[in-house]
């Protein structure tokens, strides 16, 4: 890593990148307060912003956008921030700020490092759906009935209360985004995304192009991804992927010499409805028959693939779940995907998705999905969710294939089951500053592995992408997949 220097002819260009005059500070509009953030040991500075909720209605209802600032080290030469923007949609920058604050450690030293709560999530109006009371985290999974039953009684709270949760949209948040840049007194801001995230940089960078220095997209999810039609075939190919990789490795092979066949018939038992479970309950060890349901084994062979190390537990999982002990992918499902859940704000993930990505949906594409092994299973849930939610009619250009001036450096996962190199590699040629770096071997989010960190330091000091040699990602391993131990290795 190269050193920081200070001295009057380097600080001159640095600032042909983007800083203020050494010693500025910025022209703030609203008040700070000492604060601490989840997960994050030094105290931040934090305050919220008013702002309308429909800004066609000034005069209606009013929310506070929550945000959250770790100064710069290095008061001499502050350059422009680095703006947080957290994914799900429905995950609130105050929930994950401890888990990616250490990603920007050097770059805090000259840089403000600025966590906003999407509206609809965190400390910005957060629009919780809790399930009806005395229901399990995992009970609401096995039967998605018990959230979509409360939807309707969810909605009609927050319209009683003056919400109209039509106007939490990719969009809006972009506006409130440049809102809090411009109270902050920033002239420009760089972006770090990840996953749906990267949707709202991508709108951020339409609609402000001027007020972008450069972007980090660590998963690509652009508007056109359509998530309840893609979450199939994507996680599709993430299967054949983990098929193919134990096929290639001895040990793997040699345990799970059917690997696809194991799985092909663990759908079909779950198609037929003749996988009668007595499921353990990860988290309170209850014991609970059930026959699996094909949307329920969607969601638990999916999310493991989010992680690299987990899935290689799936192989296993799949044996013992085709054999009727399903234990083992409950348990995976909820290590992955529990915190996620618990902190998702369901309301404001389903005013994004059934406004934005189920918008354009066509029975052609609903049919196409009858060729993955998920069918309609994606679908077919958000489709349920979506009859009870409001909506709103978004326009043309928001889907429109990005384009824009700004540096942008992708990152992706090959494995990833959610957001691909696929869709990285559809937005870039509207990106003229873009490049897109594959880690083959690595899941859903790059930024934290190995040499990432450095990547991304590089990328957003000089805001190019050209020059960054991102070969060491290439490198990467894939975790070993597991193998139980047996009674004779044991002795």
């Amino acid at each position: 890593m190269a050193t920081r220097f200070f001295c009057p002819v380097l600080v001159i260009i640095a600032c042909l990148f983007g800083c203020r005059a050494p010693g500025d500070a910025p022209a703030r509009q609203v008040a700070l307060a000492p604060c601490h953030v989840k997960g994050v040991e030094l105290d931040m500075r934090c305050g919220t912003l008013d702002v309308a909720e429909n800004r066609d209605k000034p005069e209606g209802t009013r929310l506070k956008v929550w945000f959250a600032i770790m100064p710069a080290i290095a008061k001499g030469s502050v350059l422009d921030p680095i703006v947080v923007l957290a994914g799900g949609p429905g995950q609130s920058d105050s929930s994950v700020a401890g888990l990616v604050m250490p990603l920007f450690a050097k770059l805090n030293r000259n840089r403000d490092i600025v966590f906003i709560d999407q509206r609809g999530t965190g400390h910005s109006g957060a629009l919780n759906c809790p399930p009806p009371k005395g229901s399990s985290l995992i009970a609401s999974q096995l039967d998605p009935n018990v959230v979509i039953d409360s939807l309707d009684a969810c909605a009609r709270a927050f319209h009683e209360h003056g919400i109209d949760v039509t106007h939490y949209l990719t969009t809006d948040a972009a506006q409130d985004i440049d809102a809090v840049r411009s109270a902050l007194g920033y002239s420009r801001i760089n972006l770090w995304a990840a996953s749906y995230g990267t949707r709202l940089a991508l709108e951020y960078l339409r609609l402000y192009p001027d007020s972008a220095r450069s972007a980090v997209l660590d998963g690509p999810a652009p508007s056109s991804l359509q998530l309840p039609l893609a979450a199939g075939a994507d996680t599709d190919r993430a299967l054949d992927a983990l098929i193919r990789n134990c096929a290639s490795e001895i040990r793997c092979k040699s345990a799970h010499p059917q690997l696809e066949h194991d799985l092909d018939a663990l759908f079909a038992k779950v198609d037929d409805k003749s996988l009668a479970v007595t499921l353990t309950d990860p988290v309170t060890g209850e014991k609970m028959p059930l026959v699996l349901s094909s949307d329920v084994l969607a969601s638990w062979l999916r999310t493991p693939l989010y992680s690299a190390l987990t899935a290689s537990l799936v192989p296993q999982a799949i044996l013992d779940a085709a054999s009727g002990n399903v234990d083992s992918l409950a348990a995976l499902n909820l290590s992955v995907g529990g915190d996620v859940i618990d902190e998702l704000s369901l309301g404001m993930h389903l005013s994004v998705v059934c406004s934005e990505d189920l918008a354009n949906v066509d029975q052609a594409q609903v049919t196409a999905l009858a060729s993955t092994r998920f069918r309609s299973a994606f679908f077919d849930l958000y489709e349920k969710m979506c009859a009870h939610w409001p909506t709103r009619k978004v326009p043309a250009a928001f889907f429109a294939a990005p384009h824009s001036s700004v540096p942008v450096l992708i990152l992706a996962g090959g494995l990833d089951p959610a957001t691909p190199p696929a869709h990285g590699e559809a937005i870039l040629p509207g990106l003229s500053q873009g490049r897109m770096l594959v880690a083959p071997n690595l899941g859903h989010g790059v930024s934290e592995s190995a040499c990432a960190p450095d990547l991304i330091y590089r990328f957003f000091r000089e805001a190019d992408a050209r020059s960054l040699d991102g070969s060491c990602l290439t490198r990467l391993p894939r975790p070993l997949f597991f193998e139980p131990i047996k009674a004779k290795d044991a002795a």
